[in-house]
């Protein structure tokens, strides 16, 4: 894997992630997709559906709401 910024393009940046999230990454994108490709469609994805509507689903199931003793790492 090429590092960031590599290919002298200043347009790039590094974040830090935990493994654990890298490895749900890997095993959900296309082979060949990059991540910053992949995490668009995620965020296009959290757009188009909306947040609330996410949210509301996952409050009537007993989901990850962020709330204190969810599951979401924040």
């Amino acid at each position: 894997m090429r590092e960031p910024g590599s290919n002298g393009n200043k347009n790039t940046t590094t974040i830090d992630i935990w493994k654990d999230t890298k490895d749900k990454l890997d095993r959900n994108k296309a082979p060949s997709q990059c991540y910053s490709g992949f995490i668009c469609q995620l965020i296009d994805l959290w757009e188009k559906t909306g947040e609330e509507k996410v949210f509301s689903r996952a409050g009537s199931a007993g989901g990850n709401q962020g709330a204190k003793g969810s599951t979401i790492p924040y």
